[in-house]
């Protein structure tokens, strides 16, 4: 069956799926062809039976312009880069790209780009072995009714985890607008606390000279 032949290529590419970590993505700028081409080829397994393309120019040129991706220099692309854009290509089927960008965002700014992306795809992997736990465990004449029951449990959780996913990134964004927002007002504070000390100190200044000049 050509149901039975999914489950069975599901569960053979996750168990030898070798997602690239930090050292082997290229260190050198590539050109947008180079990009989608290196790219479409990591992500292909997760648009298995899908007549689709992972990631287009059009696509690359969109992030930029969006401010989702910094912008390549004369036309190359770093490590940093090919880096975010997988983990945004990865991203995109559960969350919209402004909040996959924005939890990319946050997890590099904690962590660094090298750490940020090889915490990302070692997540990546442990998520989908645990879920082909479950594949395999169905026996091989396993009943319509045991594939749905495992369908539904695995869009449910999927639904309900987006959901807090969604919630989390939120609140990450308003308390990094607060925080923003809190940074400008002590830097504005110290600014005008230091042209209050320099109008003292020239004031003082001023008040000495002409004390000098009154007294000869």
């Amino acid at each position: 069956m050509a149901e039975e032949n999914n489950l069975k290529k599901l569960a053979e590419l996750i168990n030898h799926l070798e997602l690239a970590d930090w050292e082997e993505l290229p260190d050198i700028g590539l050109y947008m062809d180079q990009v989608t081409g290196l790219l479409n080829r990591k992500l292909a397994p997760f648009t298995m039976g899908r007549d689709e393309a992972p990631l287009t120019p059009s696509m690359i040129n969109n992030y930029v312009k969006s401010g989702h991706i910094s912008r390549p220099q004369k036309k190359k692309y770093s490590r940093e880069q090919l880096a975010a854009l997988y983990m945004l290509c990865s991203l995109k089927k559960n969350l919209s790209i402004t909040d996959a960008a924005a939890l990319i965002y946050f997890l590099t700014e904690q962590e660094g780009a090298s750490d940020a992306y090889n915490r990302f795809v070692s997540l990546q992997k442990e998520s989908l072995l645990r879920v082909n736990e479950q594949v395999e465990a169905l026996p091989p004449d396993a009943e319509t009714t045991e594939l749905t029951e495992l369908a539904l449990d695995l869009v449910q959780r999927a639904c309900a985890e987006r959901l807090a996913a969604e919630a989390v990134i939120s609140y990450l964004i308003l308390k990094d607008d607060a925080n923003m927002a809190r940074r400008r007002a002590e830097a504005e504070e110290a600014f005008h606390a230091q042209e209050e000390a320099r109008a003292k100190r020239t004031g003082t200044g001023r008040k000495k000279k002409s004390k000098k000049k009154n007294m000869s």
